[in-house]
């Protein structure tokens, strides 16, 4: 199985055209760069929303997933030569009247700046051709290019990530003034009556708790954005100042004056980069509760019903939101895909009519059942293959897409999406005609159940029901990366699945369950399901506190924790998501079925022996060696 080996999204040429892998790689060299004085600055008490928001979002454009064009990527990078300078100033001075200045002045000059000329993105163009990967691996050899491409890409997930929850933190500014209302009625009351001061307690008790969910989300959140910067900074090929000692030191040994070519030190930056994903996983999951609601146990329809319909993709829960608001003053039917699934189980979507099931299995049927599907197809973020021209006029991206043939859905002028397009061609389509029997999928375990959950294995696993707790997830790949002769690989996890179901459970996460969601099984004797869905892969922190709550329970540690964690690595997401149990200690962290290019024998050889991560083996080896079999 080790030898099963891909070139999979963070190993980015081979993947995508050679000049987008090249400007994506010379965009994160800027990174890097901007990170040295960034950190100074940091180390000083200095720190820059604009800087923050530069990290973010250049990281996210070097995404494999992400669909900026080379114009933008080579614009980006024409943008980094004037943060650099505000990193720079910052670094050297940090009075909050100079950083004011020194900010608005490159705000202005980037706005100011004009559209890429023709010569300016040729230059940019030929530039880039040296932050190529053979380029990289050329100077820096196989394990030090493996082990850095394995950092960046987790800290492009955890960027992502943090991105989307920042977006979301509007949620945090109505809890700000909720608890603000509770002060509020707290002065009104008379504490003198034995029923005020009774009541004093009670919301004085709810305003400190909301308070104090406040503080961690806000400290997670600035801890996350200044190790990016740290990871960042580490990787530069230029040396890094330390400023300030730190007060204790990194649990991980992560030293971000250490030479970023010792194998050593790059584990111990992998595993920081496993814990801001941690703490990444913990701030969306803040911003996804207080914005939608905690996910609740959904079964969701995934047989047709009759009538017009749309199909949604991705992770913009605010483009499906407008998606069902317009399908709701029509005869439209919406149905998720792949991930998007997990809409059905949180409160903000329960109200919606429209939104009548799921429609599509695991990702090497996707084009067929794409091409079937008798309906329109919007997607937020490409997470599915390129469309067959036999369905691609009927495929809408709610943002540019690295696509030529997909139609972007147009602007209204007040932002919103103007999706009369995708109505027409969904009615056109004509839809399903009858119904198919009603089957359904089970998901939303990731919310207030997880204490009944946990409960209820613990006593399982104390009389010996339970063995074991899988946690499943990650990306899952494309049929065609595997070989002919892969005999273990394409049915990998529905045969882990079904050897798992005499003493395990499973934990599932990101879309690797559509392999085996299908299998129909008989309930757990103990009263927890057999699959017990978690939602998306950037929802794992669900997953992490089950995986607490359980050891705890036990009185375990993670090194001895009954959970085992099998992670597909796909993209950056997955990376991240194979990262963060790594960095709590966990001991059975397995990848697979396939393996990275990028992992050499060495490369993989440090990831093993540092942060415990191994590679499956046949699957019904993999669950007796894990004791359920």
């Amino acid at each position: 199985m080790s030898e099963n080996r891909i070139d999979p999204a963070f190993d980015s040429q081979g993947v995508v055209a050679a000049e987008v892998a090249n400007l994506r790689n010379q965009l994160v060299a800027w990174c890097e760069h901007i990170a040295v004085a960034a950190t100074k600055a940091r180390d000083s008490g200095c720190q820059s929303a604009l800087l923050d928001d530069f990290f973010l979002d250049a990281l996210s454009a070097a995404c494999q997933s992400s669909s900026v064009d080379e114009r933008a990527l080579a614009a980006m990078c024409v943008k980094a030569d004037y943060v650099a300078q505000l990193a720079e100033s910052l670094g050297v001075e940090c009075e909050p009247d100079y950083q004011k200045k020194v900010e608005a002045e490159v705000l202005a000059t980037i706005k100011a700046i004009p559209e890429l000329d023709a010569s300016v993105f040729d230059d940019t163009i030929a530039e880039s051709a040296s932050f190529s990967k053979d380029s990289l691996r050329e100077r820096l050899g196989d394990t030090v290019y493996g082990l850095q491409e394995t950092i960046l890409a987790g800290l492009k997930g955890v960027a992502t990530t943090l991105r989307i929850a920042i977006k979301l933190a509007s949620s945090r500014k109505k809890r700000e003034f909720e608890a603000k209302g509770i002060r509020a009625r707290i002065k009104s009351l008379r504490p003198r009556k034995k029923e005020d001061k009774d009541l004093v307690v009670q919301l004085t008790a709810q305003a400190e708790a909301i308070e104090a969910e406040i503080a961690e989300w806000r400290d997670s959140e600035r801890f996350v954005l200044d190790g990016i910067a740290q990871v960042l900074a580490f990787l530069s090929p230029e040396p890094v100042e330390q400023v300030k000692v730190p007060e204790e030191p990194d649990p991980h040994g992560f030293d971000v004056t250490a030479d970023a070519t010792d194998v050593d030190a790059l584990v111990a930056a992998a595993a920081k980069t496993g814990e801001l994903a941690v703490a990444a996983f913990k701030v969306y999951e803040y911003g996804v509760f207080h914005t939608y609601g905690a996910p609740i146990p959904t079964s969701v329809r995934t047989t047709q019903v009759p009538g017009v319909c749309v199909a949604y993709s991705g992770e913009d829960f605010d483009a499906l939101t407008e998606l069902l608001e317009r399908a709701e003053f029509s005869d439209v039917n919406v149905v998720t895909r792949g991930e998007a699934i997990a809409a059905h189980s949180l409160p903000a979507f329960k109200k919606y009519r429209r939104l009548v099931g799921h429609y599509g299995t695991d990702r090497s049927r996707q084009n067929k059942e794409l091409g079937a599907f008798p309906g329109s197809i919007v997607f937020s973020t490409p997470t599915f293959d390129e469309p067959s021209d036999d369905f691609a006029d009927y495929v809408f991206s709610t943002k540019d897409s690295c696509w030529n043939e997909v139609k972007t859905v147009a602007r209204k002028p007040n932002g919103s999406m103007d999706l009369d397009a995708v109505i027409r061609a969904a009615q056109d389509s004509g839809g399903y005609s009858k119904a198919k029997p009603v089957a359904k999928l089970p998901l939303g375990f990731g919310g207030d159940q997880i204490p009944s959950l946990v409960e209820k294995s613990a006593r399982a696993y104390r009389t010996g029901a339970l063995k074991r707790v899988f946690a499943i997830g990650g990306v899952d790949a494309p049929d065609q990366v595997y070989g002919p002769d892969e005999e273990n690989v394409v049915d990998y996890y529905p045969r882990l699945y079904a050897a798992s179901l005499q003493k395990g459970v499973s934990l599932t996460f990101g879309d690797v369950k559509f392999r085996f969601a299908h299998l129909e099984v008989s309930p757990t004797a103990f009263g927890v399901p057999h699959s017990i869905d978690m939602g998306r892969a950037r929802d794992m922190n669900a997953v992490l506190r089950f995986a607490a709550d359980l050891n705890k329970e036990l009185d375990k540690t993670p090194e001895t924790s009954p959970v085992a964690f099998f992670v597909s690595v796909w993209d950056e997401r997955s990376v991240a998501c194979l990262l963060a149990p790594c960095a709590l200690g966990y001991r059975d962290v397995l990848v697979g079925p396939y393996r990275p290019s990028v992992w050499t024998e060495d490369v993989f050889a440090a990831l093993s022996e540092k942060l415990n991560v191994r590679m499956v083996g046949a699957p019904e080896e993999d669950a007796a060696y894990l004791g359920v079999l």
